[in-house]
């Protein structure tokens, strides 16, 4: 199971945070401006009370396709911060509750997750591409607190799919190639495709992003010197990088066991202990891990 970590949207005194999965090999999108959805159609169903939490099923429309998740809410009334979890891959289906969903939900915090095109419930095809969505998703709400991304593409397109090529991908077991040979394909390739950097120029919040240092889908050199050129010109980035690690960051089993641990230090920029950032990021701090936020 993929998953990975995004968002945190502020409304009002509601604070809610979006994780989410990232992997960055799909086909490239030019999506029409009627694609945006930047208010879609929602239906809540009634809420049910199990007694730990309580769960609503949620209904969501864009582009004629109908997207349903669950909202797991805990049994205090009242607003409360909220996690986003979108799982990566393409067709995948939403949590369920468990440990994960339940350590959130019994801080205090609610947690959404919802079936990605395709996968579930929901309409449509699904591709994973939220390297290149998420800083224009961010950039186009201004609501945005902060941001952490894992194995995020963050290069043009046809670079990202130029570098999945000369590696074979996460399906291949070949070495990966020499730091020359990736810069000279992704020189050769040159920019084109979906761009992210105009949106990655307009972010004013802090950004947490997760390598390894193996990862067969993303040239994590150059991702990285992209990221640190932002930093330099004022951005308030965060960059952990995984010896050896591949793509899957946060899969089950992750390639970097660590990986989670570190989201923790989102939580950690975005105030001081006690505050909704640190609150919200708590319930991943409690399942384990070592290390400090850099």
């Amino acid at each position: 199971m993929r998953r990975s970590l995004v968002l945190v949207f502020r409304s009002g005194p509601l604070l809610v945070t979006l994780v989410l999965a990232v992997s960055a090999c799909e086909r490239s999108l030019d999506d029409p401006a009627s694609a945006q959805c930047a208010a879609p159609p929602v239906a809540l169903d009634q809420p049910v009370d199990l007694g730990t939490h309580q769960e609503v099923v949620v209904h969501f429309t864009c582009e004629g396709a109908t997207l349903t998740g669950t909202l797991y809410l805990p049994e205090s009334s009242g607003r409360h911060p909220t996690v986003v979890w979108i799982l990566g891959g393409q067709q995948t289906a939403r949590l369920t509750y468990g440990d994960l969903v339940g350590a959130f939900t019994q801080a205090g915090v609610g947690f959404f997750s919802y079936d990605k095109r395709g996968g579930g419930q929901s309409q449509g095809v699904g591709t994973s591409q939220a390297g290149w969505i998420v800083p224009r998703a961010v950039a186009d709400s201004h609501h945005v607190a902060f941001a952490a991304l894992a194995s995020a593409a963050v290069l043009p397109y046809d670079q990202v799919k130029a570098y999945a090529e000369l590696t074979g991908g996460s399906g291949s077991d070949k070495p990966l190639p020499s730091k020359e040979e990736i810069a000279e394909r992704l020189q050769d390739t040159g920019p084109s495709g979906t761009d992210p950097k105009p949106y990655l120029e307009q972010l004013t919040i802090p950004a947490l992003w997760l390598y390894g240092t193996a990862d067969p889908e993303v040239p994590v050199d150059q991702s990285i010197a992209l990221l640190n050129m932002l930093k330099a010109q004022g951005k308030d980035f965060t960059i952990v990088t995984f010896p050896n690690a591949g793509h899957g960051l946060l899969d089950s089993p992750p390639t970097a066991p660590p990986s989670t641990h570190d989201v923790r230090c989102v939580g950690a920029k975005a105030g001081p202990r006690g505050d909704f950032g640190y609150r919200l990021n708590r319930p991943l701090l409690d399942r384990g891990g070592s290390g400090r936020c850099s």
